[in-house]
């Protein structure tokens, strides 16, 4: 009886932090049966974690099984506007300044082998090292001390209140500079670098601001891309940042006396090298159109590096009591429309860039701000929106998109150190991870890439295409599946050949499907309506049953064919597979001779668009949480299928990404050469803290946890842990 008064509360109170559904745990027969009466167990853990499973929309009726992929043989001509070139590396991370000693190593000499491992895989598909910005809400509170911290170390965090949203006060020594340097050696990471522009508020600008500004340039040489100056200007009103009529002649003005002063310093040798403005969240008034209709580009166009905006298309900050229903918006990140209507909004922004010759780049982005959605953000359809949205701005232009990377607390990180920095495969790989791999290998390692949105059959929302083309020839093509059924009906045959055909692309759709004022993290509680950061999405209506599998989509075989390609990672060996064809009716396309005996084709593959871990590029998967060392493991797949008579039929499991390759040189030009370092050791040292209570997550997207281990502290969970041990070991003792 004693056994069972502690095993029922222990059991309830047990967190779970596999990364699988703690409904499903089992325990021996014997102790079962004493757990019935008791609910299963509820997850109260760390976001990172979150085993939540949503329910993948039912598949379209009737099922596509053919899509026509006419590639423009000049699509300039075509009514196809190509890209400007693009790089493999177009995909990277914005990741927190607060968070950084805990994702890259605690000093310079410590670095953190996982997180290597994980840029190292998107150097060498890309040709060049990943692009990543420190920085975010926390730049604006931060201070460079160049002679060290009081306490020594890289990094000091001052928590001002206990508010979830607020960002701590930032401390950092010159070892953060070097910290990035030292990563930069290894697998020549290109920085972008925030600044405290908040110092421009108080009565005096504080010199350090451009101190900051010198010692970056200094440290990180020419892997430092340019210096943000402004974090989400746009909300400075409203978060109270700024006292009230704050408005854009005043940001222009702070910008140019900031500006002004960080030039004024001579260890600023590159002199154009800021980053403006990086507004998020389309205020009315401070649009990016209207920043860039003022004084503001013409006062600083010898000073900027590139013009920046930021984007969260929803929030789950749950503002004035508003909480929105994961669930119900699931479907609105499954539908191509979706990302050609949030690139719309910036198309006359990147046009007036482009045309002072100025890039444009998407500084920090992600699923939902405040953290993301369980079940949502970390989901294998987030990927693929992910994926989509990436190549949809890369397509408007765009030089360079950054996903957002929070602490512990969020739901839409590509990758999450463990609790407690162990050797090994600890890390847990977000889903949105994969599509950094997807769209490395689309633009390949040459640095001539462009792209087009091909508008497959007038716009299909759930089979979207992209051509990839190199000095002028099509190259690759990437096709999508946003449709999940296992019953594999909704598998369609990509019927691909050229097409001299003319098409005017139709508008994409004014507003998007999923809206877009959502700021990074909000930095206070106002229950004012005029501050409300974002209203409830509309539900959508007729969700269907789970459509998840236990296992991956299979991908048709009948006939395989030999494949001799071009040298390649000895990881990463093509494997031979054949194609079937067939299917539904299709608009015609007028074709000529694609010119190739066959094509190769690598797929992003998971059971369901709400599968979180079981996820593979190209045959190789990352692992469930907590199971992760950065490196793929599992055998390379790449496929080839046979072309005849100018057409290449390839089919694309419902969901799925497909990465087509037009020839063997393409093939080549996205595989990790032989000599390339794969991988760092992840099995030397002792497992340090760290997580910082107080800052864990610093980026403001979620709340501030009770305890680091749930809604219990480390005791009261270690000590359930070992009651319950006793309790299973106690009754099988008695079977």
């Amino acid at each position: 009886m004693l056994i069972q008064v502690l095993l029922v509360p222990v059991a309830l109170a047990l967190t779970l932090y596999n990364g699988k559904d703690p409904s499903t745990a089992r325990l021996p027969t014997a102790v079962s049966s004493t757990l019935n009466a008791a609910a299963p167990p509820v997850y109260t853990g760390l976001a990172a974690y979150d085993p939540t499973k949503l329910t993948p929309p039912p598949p379209p009726q009737p099922p596509t099984t053919e899509v026509k992929i006419g590639i423009p043989v000049s699509p300039n001509t075509q009514g196809y506007q190509l890209s400007k070139t693009q790089r493999g590396n177009f995909l990277g991370f914005s990741i927190e300044l607060s968070i950084v000693p805990a994702i890259m190593g605690m000093t310079p000499s410590r670095l953190k082998p996982v997180f290597l491992n994980y840029m190292a895989n998107i150097r060498n598909r890309a040709g060049a090292g990943p692009v990543i910005r420190v920085g975010g809400n926390t730049q604006e509170k931060s201070t460079l001390f160049i002679n060290g911290l009081p306490g020594g170390g890289t990094m000091q965090k001052i928590k001002e209140s206990l508010t979830p949203t607020n960002t701590p006060i930032i401390s950092y020594s010159l070892d953060l500079l070097y910290t990035l340097a030292n990563v930069s050696s290894l697998v020549d990471a290109q920085w972008y670098f925030g600044l405290a522009f908040n110092q421009t508020s108080v009565d005096r600008i504080t010199s350090n601001m451009p101190l900051a500004a010198g010692y970056a340039q200094k440290i990180l040489g020419s892997h430092l891309r340019g210096l943000a100056l402004g974090n989400e200007p746009d909300l400075y009103l409203r978060h109270q940042k700024r006292p009230y009529p704050w408005g854009m002649g005043d940001y222009i003005n702070e910008f140019n006396t900031a500006r002004g002063m960080i030039m004024s310093n001579p260890d600023v040798t590159n002199r154009q090298t800021l980053l403006g403005p990086s507004v998020c969240c389309r205020v009315e008034g401070f649009d990016i159109t209207d920043v860039l209709s003022t004084s503001w580009l013409n006062d600083n166009i010898e000073y900027l590096a590139a013009v920046t905006v930021q984007r969260y298309p929803a929030n789950n900050c749950k503002i004035n009591g508003n909480l929105i229903d994961p669930q119900s918006i699931f479907s609105q990140y499954l539908d191509h429309t979706n990302v050609q209507a949030l690139t719309a909004d910036y198309l006359p922004g990147s046009a007036i860039a482009q045309a002072r010759g100025k890039e444009i780049l998407m500084l920090e982005f992600n699923t939902a701000s405040c953290g993301g959605f369980p079940g949502l953000s970390d989901s294998f359809g987030a990927a693929m929106w992910m994926a989509d949205w990436a190549l949809q701005l890369a397509w408007g232009n765009f030089s360079t998109a950054l996903m957002h990377v929070g602490g512990q607390n969020v739901y839409y990180n590509p990758f999450t150190p463990p609790p407690l920095d162990g050797m090994g495969k600890q890390w847990t790989t977000g889903s949105i991870y994969y599509s950094t791999l997807v769209v490395a290998e689309a633009f390949g390692r040459t640095g001539t890439a462009q792209i087009i949105d091909l508008l497959t059959d007038g716009g299909d929302m759930y089979h979207p295409a992209y051509v990839v083309y190199e000095n002028s020839a099509p190259s690759r093509v990437v096709l999508f599946n946003y449709v999940s059924d296992p019953s594999g009906a909704s598998t369609y045959n990509a019927v691909i050949s050229l097409s001299d055909l003319v098409r005017t692309p139709s508008a994409p759709p004014a507003n998007p499907p999923v809206t877009g004022v959502a700021p990074s993290t909000p930095d206070d509680l106002t229950n004012d309506p005029d501050t409300a950061v974002d209203p409830p999405l509309a539900p959508n209506a007729g969700a269907g049953p789970n459509a998840g599998a236990p296992n991956q989509p299979a991908i048709p075989d009948p006939n395989a064919v030999n494949l001799d390609p071009a040298p390649a990672n000895p990881e990463e060996s093509p494997t031979a597979n054949g194609a079937a064809g067939g299917g539904a009716q299709a608009p015609p396309v007028k074709r000529a001779q694609l010119g190739v005996s066959s094509v190769f084709v690598r797929y992003l593959l998971a059971p369901s668009t709400a599968e979180q871990y079981n996820i593979t590029w190209a045959g190789q998967t990352l692992g469930d949480s907590f199971a992760s060392d950065g490196r793929l493991y599992g055998t390379a797949e790449t496929h080839e299928f046979a072309c005849n008579n100018g057409q290449c039929v390839v089919p694309v499991p419902a969901p799925a990404i497909a990465v087509v390759f037009l020839g063997k040189e393409a093939l080549y030009e996205s595989t990790p050469e032989p000599q390339a370092t794969a991988t760092f050791a992840t099995t030397l040292g002792v497992g340090t803290a760290i997580i910082d209570v107080g800052a864990v997550q610093a980026t403001g997207n979620g709340y501030f946890p009770v305890g680091l281990y749930g809604t219990g502290t480390r005791a009261e969970v270690q000590l359930g842990v070992v009651l319950l041990a006793l309790a299973v070991a106690w009754t099988l003792s008695r079977v």
